[in-house]
Parts: structure tokens; sequence; C-alpha cells
């Protein structure tokens, strides 16, 4: 199975599904900092798929609020969609963590809570996912691995209605992070791996 640094633009043209149903998470998260997430894999045999599995973790979105997770033992964390929202990276009690701040029309709760959870720390990389530039509907998804070095990938898919998962991938690109600090070569665990989805407020 692949990991982020091995997404190329190779993969242009290509159909993307999202298991919904596989990644499903609670309906209804109340609160402003959530950790939320499902272990799945991304499969490139043909098609590309991000489904249920234990490679990876998935990170939903979820409107005026921050949710995170911690890599635990896996390998890659992705989260989607993106259109103007926040990705964040860190560094939290001994492990690593990825942020998708929910960023809408001048409300900036995801954003208040997520900053007072830092604490004062600064993350090794925050930078705002803007939309892709190209006409139509899409869904941006961003893996993220942190070993042996920091890497970020976005995925651009053009869907065919509004708030789609699936599509043709438009485009395949890895964002600069030479600006940002790098993480370490490798991160230390903070707890095993959860066998399935998680949702805890904070």
């Amino acid at each position: 199975m692949p990991l982020p640094q091995n997404l190329t633009g190779d993969l242009t043209g290509k159909q993307f599904s999202f298991d919904a149903r596989g990644l499903y998470i609670q309906p209804g998260i109340e609160g402003t900092m959530v950790d939320a997430s499902c272990p799945c894999d991304l499969t490139t045999n043909g098609s590309v798929q991000l489904q249920r599995g234990s490679q990876g973790l998935w990170i939903p979105y979820q409107p005026q609020a921050t949710t995170y997770a911690l890599f635990e033992d896996h390998d890659w964390i992705a989260s989607g969609p993106f259109s103007g929202c926040e990705l964040a990276i860190g560094d939290f009690e001994g492990d690593f963590y990825v942020a998708h701040i929910s960023i809408e029309s001048r409300r900036y709760e995801a954003r208040n809570a997520y900053n007072e959870w830092l604490r004062g720390s600064l993350p090794r990389y925050r930078s705002q996912i803007t939309a892709p530039q190209q006409a139509g509907f899409y869904a941006s998804y961003v893996f993220v691995s942190v070993a042996p070095q920091l890497e970020i990938v976005r995925m651009d898919v053009t869907t065919t209605i509004l708030g789609g998962t699936d599509g043709m991938i438009s485009s395949v690109t890895h964002l600069d992070v030479n600006s940002q600090t790098p993480a370490p070569s490798q991160p230390t665990p903070r707890r095993s791996p959860s066998p399935g989805c998680r949702c805890v407020v904070f």
C-alpha cells in the first residue's frame, strides 16, 4: 500500500472513491476540539480507493470544530475535504498529530479552540488548504506522513455534485514544507492503535 511520499501525478485521471460507510463517524459531534478518526487503507490498483483498513487514519471534516488524531503506530493520516480549512501538524505528549481546523465564513470557534489546546506551543506545520483553481465541483484530500520526514500530499478530485466525495483525480501535489519546521525522523507512539473508529470531545 502506498505511503504519501509515493503518491505522484501518475494518478491524475484515475477514479477516486471514498468509503463513506466504512469510514463513518457518528453524526452530531458536539464540541470544538474533537479527537475523531477511523483506521483506513489507500489502494491504487486501477482506481484509487480510500477505505476502512489499518495502515493509516482518516480524520473527518466537522463544521465549526477542529478534528484531530494522533499517529499512534499508523504510517500516515488523511483528512478532507478541504476548501479553505487549515491543516496543522505537531506533537502532543510524545506523539505526532494532524488536525483539520474548520474555517466557516467569519466563524473561528474551531481555530480558537485549537489555539487554546496548543497552550502556547507551536505546530510543526500549519497552513490553509485553499480551493483548487478549477471549475465545477471538487473534493480535496490531504495525506500526511512524518517518517522518515514530513511529507504532505494534496489530491484534488473532480466530483459531479456539490459535497460529493468520489470522482476523477484532477491533480496530485506535494506541498512545500521547506518553510516549515520538519518533523523529527521517527515519532514516539503515545498509545497502541485503536481497532475501530473513535470520537472523543474535549
